[in-house]
């Protein structure tokens, strides 16, 4: 079992594993582009999904185990995947090594 917990919507940054941190000046100038397909993605869908709509499917109690993955994740997921017209595997592809998916879903850190 899994309880609900809502996505921050403001992760602590670090100059580590923030890609943004290790980019060149012109990659990064792009990659922080808030005109860029990844970064209107994520203003316009990834941040507008309403993740307290799925809060009855947790259950609520002391034995509700960890934490769900984040909800406005998956569903964003689900969106991008249909837009690129992917497979599940090429979509967990992108979302683990494009840089540019990573940022449209708010995965900004690499430890994410």
């Amino acid at each position: 079992m899994t309880m609900f917990k809502k996505t921050d919507p403001n992760p602590q940054l670090d100059i580590f594993t923030a890609p943004s941190m290790q980019l060149g000046s012109r990659a990064s100038k792009k990659y922080s582009d808030p005109n860029a397909w990844h970064n209107q993605f994520y203003s316009l869908v990834t941040t507008k999904i309403d993740e307290e709509i799925f809060k009855p499917l947790f259950p609520e109690g002391k034995k509700s185990g960890r934490p769900n993955a984040s909800i406005r994740i998956l569903v964003a997921m689900s969106v991008l995947k249909e837009g690129f017209g992917c497979s599940d595997e090429d979509l967990f592809e992108k979302c683990e090594f494009d840089l540019l998916t990573r940022k449209a879903l708010g995965m900004e850190l690499l430890t994410d």
